[in-house]
């Protein structure tokens, strides 16, 4: 008897198993069309640099069609450029249930004004035309540097004090070989000869 239940309770779980990925092809199916996407649709940057934006044109059960690119809203001085396979592109053919990635480059110049510019990326064919919005947002250099005099009052022992015309908050990352030069000087004075 105990076999039987046992036999009767695997039949059951396999039939359900089985329903399950048919279940899901079938939703699957359920869904059509193009869509063009971003894992980040908003950045910051500051003026004078530069971001890669990867984006990602899917195809959902329509036909292979030659979609042309193109990007809107760039102010005047901007750079905005699609970047696929490592050079610029102006068109993309997704297969049928399949993807083409390709990333958006924009360069803001060192002029730009503070404030947010909305980017619209777009891929349109004779069948399907689809967009996104992208937002950069440009912030400009850190608030407030206290000057020299305040630093020595505060700090009496200061070893090093030195402005640097490029890099902010982040300096290490913005500015590494800046960085760099400028730990390498700061603790010069606390090395000893080998």
């Amino acid at each position: 008897m105990r076999y039987r239940v046992i036999a009767v309770l695997s039949v059951v779980l396999l039939a359900l198993a089985g329903a399950g990925p048919t279940a899901a092809q079938d939703k699957k199916d359920d869904v059509k069309g193009l869509f063009l996407l971003t894992d980040y649709p908003a950045v910051t940057l500051r003026p004078g640099t530069n971001s890669t934006i990867n984006l990602r044109l899917q195809n959902y059960n329509l036909p292979p069609e030659r979609l042309a690119l193109s990007v809107a809203g760039a102010p005047a001085g901007w750079t905005a450029t699609l970047i696929g396979g490592g050079q610029p592109i102006a068109a993309a053919l997704p297969a049928t249930n399949s993807s083409v990635s390709f990333e958006l480059r924009v360069d803001v110049p060192k002029e730009a004004p503070v404030g947010t510019t909305n980017l619209t990326v777009s891929a349109k064919g004779a069948s399907s035309e689809v967009s996104l919005p992208v937002a950069i947002t440009v912030f400009g250099e850190d608030a407030y540097r206290p000057p020299e005099t305040w630093a020595r009052r505060a700090f009496p022992s200061l070893a090093y004090y030195h402005e640097v015309d490029k890099g902010g908050h982040f300096a290490a990352w913005e500015q590494p070989e800046l960085f760099a030069a400028e730990l390498r000087a700061a603790f010069a004075s606390l090395r000893t000869a080998p």
